[in-house]
């Protein structure tokens, strides 16, 4: 694994387009989940419940995810450093999690319906 990756879900297809289209905009490293060797790795790190319920930003051994999945995420995209400090403030952070959240429920309609 390179130092910094995005994981994602690739039997996803909101996943796919979301790690796909930070890739193209930010040549973001990124990883599916489904990788055996990443999935091993991060259900000892971070748990099976915690793994499967969204995105990881993984730096070194370092995992994260969520809410700090997406302050780790500003940090690696140009000029990240001026964004990771706005996307903590409180109403920002409230708005981004209620985008994650929408896009979490929509994976889980995804994959119930698959």
């Amino acid at each position: 694994m390179m130092s910094t990756s995005l994981l994602y879900d690739d039997d996803c297809g909101v996943c796919t387009i979301f790690a796909k289209g930070l890739n193209r905009l930010f040549s973001i490293h990124t990883m599916p989940m489904h990788q055996q060797s990443i999935l091993k790795k991060g259900i000892k790190a971070i748990g099976e419940d915690e793994y499967w319920r969204s995105f990881h930003i993984v730096n070194g051994n370092k995992w994260t995810t969520e809410q700090d999945a997406i302050v780790e995420l500003f940090k690696i995209v140009p000029l990240g450093s001026i964004p990771h400090r706005v996307i903590k403030l409180a109403p920002i952070m409230k708005y981004t999690m209620f985008v994650l959240k929408y896009l979490q429920n929509t994976r889980k309609l995804e994959c119930e319906i698959n």
